[in-house]
Formats: C-alpha cells, structure tokens, sequence
C-alpha cells in the first residue's frame, strides 16, 4: 500500500474514532440529564419511611380496645399524617366489646400522633355496625364529629329492611342516618310478628 493510502486509512481511522468519542459523550450527556431529571422527580415524590406487611395493631385506652387496625400492608411516607394501607379492617371497640367493624381494598388512616383522626376506605366497602351491615364503593368516618359519609351508592342490609340509595351520612352519636338520593326500601316482618 502506498504512503498516500496509508494516509488516507489512517485519517478515516482518527475521524472514526473521535466520531465515537463524540458520540459516548454525547450519550453520557444526555444520560446524566436523565439521572438529573429522574433525581428531580425523586425529590418531587414523598419519602417512603416504612413499610410494613401483615401490619395488625391495638389501641387501648384504660386497659380496654378502642380500635384494631390491620391491613396486608401498611406504608408510612415522611411529612404526611397518614398511613396508606392495602386490604384494611379497622374494628371499633366500645367499652372493650366491638360495636363496628369496617373492612375494604384500600384506604388511608389519618393520624394525629397515635391517635387516629379520621379513615377513608374504597374499593368493596363493607361497614358493620351492630346488626346492620353497609355496602358502598367508598366511606369516611371523621372521629371527631363521629361521623360517617358514604359518596356514591350505598346498600344497608338488616333482618327487617334492606335499604338502597346514594350519599348517605350516619351520624353515629345520634344513631340516625340520611340517604340523599335513589332511595329504595323493602321492609320485612320479623319472625313472630303480626303481619
């Protein structure tokens, strides 16, 4: 091969090697441009501090259960009051007897130090309350107010009624309920009752 040739294959040699050069940085580049975003979104995202699976916990007060909370899982984020729970059942206790219980696919406690302040739960939602069972795709229960809001439709289920409808609010301390819409309700004799 003559020196011209050589010539010629080594220049075609050095432009492609610093074409790859140019080309890894550039990759590189855009490579620390996409950590640099993905780190952003990461702090955009909140903190998971824990998480824990099977979670089963008791409150008690004076000796006695107010409140068993378990769920198949349970996830606790940095700088927000609530817990995010998977398949939870919150059971009421009152004078250490249950009086509810309230099960559903997924919901939030809201916390206040370890007190809980309010829960909302969706997906398949079943509420039992004494003999009464209540059916909706979503329910909040505000602790303080002792109040329960089901948006959306609503079943009640009890030996002598079954009761259908939309927006119900129960007021638990007056026992006393209100469903606003699409109301419908069959009534049903006890057994020894005069019909």
């Amino acid at each position: 091969m003559s020196r011209r040739a050589w010539r010629i294959v080594l220049g075609v040699a050095l432009f492609a090697a610093f074409a790859m050069v140019a080309l890894n940085l550039g990759r590189r580049g855009s490579l620390e441009s996409m950590l640099d975003s993905s780190r952003f979104a990461m702090e955009n995202l909140p903190e998971l501090l824990q998480r824990i699976r099977n979670f089963d916990r008791v409150i008690t007060r004076e000796g006695r259960k107010v409140l068993q909370v378990s769920a198949k899982e349970a996830s606790y984020f940095k700088n927000d009051r609530a817990v995010e729970i998977v398949e939870p059942r919150v059971v009421f206790y009152e004078k250490g007897e249950v009086t509810g219980e309230v099960s559903a696919e997924r919901g939030r406690l809201y916390l206040d130090g370890t007190d809980v302040q309010a829960v909302e739960v969706t997906g398949t939602v079943r509420f039992e309350l004494g003999r009464l069972r209540l059916t909706a795709e979503n329910l909040s229960y505000d602790r303080a107010a002792n109040h329960i809001l089901v948006r959306g439709t609503a079943r009640i289920d009890a030996a002598e009624l079954t009761l259908s409808g939309t927006d119900l609010s129960i007021d638990m301390v007056e026992r006393s309920g209100v469903m606003n819409g699409n109301v419908h309700m069959v009534l049903r004799a006890t057994p020894g009752e005069a019909q």
